[in-house]
Order: C-alpha cells, then sequence, then structure tokens
C-alpha cells in the first residue's frame, strides 16, 4: 500500500508549494468524526494505491498495520454512513428472518425436496412483495437494523 500527495493536473507545484504540504500520517480517516482525521491534508489531493491499484473508496488507512477500510458495498445506516461490523453483522443475521417461516411451514410435514424448494422460493418472493409496502421501499431486515441500500450514483442517500 503507498499513499502519495498529488499535484493538481491543471496547475506545476513549485518546490515552496510541495513543502508547505503536510506529512501524511501513518493512520488517516476522512471522516471528520474521527481521531484520525487531518483537515489539513485534506486540503490538497490524496491518492491510495493498494496492490499497484489506484483506490478512490478508501475511507481510512494505516500503513504500519498494513490495512485499508473501504465502505460495506453500498449499504448505509440511518445517517448515510458505512456500517460497523457490529452493524454489518445484525443486518445479516435479520436477513435470515425471511427463512424461518419457510423452515416451520416445511417441518411438520414430510416434504420431498423439490416440494420444499418451491414453499420456500415462494416465501421469498412473499418476503420480497412485503418490502414494496414498507414506507421507503426497503426490506424488513433493514429497516429493523436501521440500514439501507443507496444506489451507486447515491440518488437515494439519506438525509441526516
Amino acid at each position: 500500500m503507498s499513499v502519495d500527495n498529488r499535484a493538481s493536473s491543471a496547475k506545476m507545484e513549485t518546490m515552496d508549494e510541495a513543502k508547505e504540504r503536510p506529512a501524511l500520517p501513518d493512520h488517516l480517516s476522512v471522516d471528520p468524526r474521527s481521531p484520525h482525521h487531518v483537515a489539513a491534508v485534506f486540503e490538497h489531493e490524496v491518492g491510495i494505491r493498494l496492490n499497484g491499484k489506484e483506490r478512490f473508496d478508501v475511507e481510512e488507512y494505516c500503513i504500519s498495520e498494513g490495512w485499508v477500510k473501504v465502505p460495506a458495498g453500498k449499504t448505509v445506516d440511518r445517517r448515510g454512513q458505512p456500517l460497523s461490523q457490529a452493524r454489518a453483522l445484525l443486518r445479516y443475521t435479520l436477513s435470515w428472518l425471511w427463512f424461518v417461516p419457510a423452515l416451520a411451514a416445511i417441518a411438520p410435514f414430510k416434504l420431498s425436496a423439490p416440494q420444499s424448494v418451491v414453499i420456500v422460493a415462494g416465501w421469498a418472493a412473499v418476503w420480497a412483495v412485503l418490502s414494496r409496502f414498507h414506507p421507503q421501499r426497503q426490506f424488513w431486515h433493514d429497516a429493523l437494523a436501521g440500514t439501507r441500500l443507496i444506489a451507486a450514483n447515491g440518488a437515494n442517500t439519506p438525509t441526516p
């Protein structure tokens, strides 16, 4: 992993301007609430190169420990922040709720595999249709976990 300050392509920088840039810290975060956020660094462009590929979605990094933090897909919490591991685990656990009623319906009967598949697939379709009735049209496990799926272009980003 390498981190480098980048010069703007619109102008050439002089040696004096390069000296004004703050040194990049070992641990840096883009979140202003983080203790590792250094506002002066973000006055200049910062490039992150990981395994030879330039990344634009890095939210936090630590060079000495060799890790980077990137958002967990396009799922965010109610405030539009990336998911913590605890909230992601809660969301995952709640996502299996749709499966429990189908299993409960199958359990008392000795159904064949194709019949079981039909019941589970049918219940999954009912679960998907029920999500259309949520006021924000989100799946119920997202509503219960306090998470949202957002579009890749951020069109339905929640407001704080």
